[in-house]
């Protein structure tokens, strides 16, 4: 899920964001592509430093399984990715956490 600004996320392409953040799962083939699922979540209101100012925080949940070096290279590439396409937004962060698989559940529809 990213979380974002409503103001921010209203002047920006929220397709082509999210589309960057798919990408970049797809490409690190931890997982096929068809159950790569990306959400962007406005918020109202945000402080950073004490000041009202545009962010996107992204919490990716993966299925556990997967080294610490395979979410930090996860979280490391989204992150650049983004910070390219968007230069002018100054905090980009990411929060990459393990789903328990015997407690999750799904039904995907086909």
């Amino acid at each position: 899920m990213i979380h974002t600004n409503k103001t921010f996320i209203d002047q920006q392409d929220p397709n082509g964001i999210m589309q960057t953040v798919f990408a970049q799962a797809k490409a690190r083939g931890l997982f096929p592509s068809s159950i790569i699922k990306v959400r962007i979540i406005p918020f109202e209101y945000s402080i950073v430093d004490g000041a009202d100012q545009d962010l996107i925080h992204i919490v990716a949940w993966i299925m556990g399984g997967r080294t610490s070096e395979q979410k930090k290279d996860l979280a490391d590439r989204i992150i650049t990715a983004l910070g390219t396409s968007l230069p002018e937004l100054p905090t980009i962060s990411i929060d990459v956490r393990d789903i328990v698989p015997p407690t999750y559940s799904n039904r995907e529809l086909t």
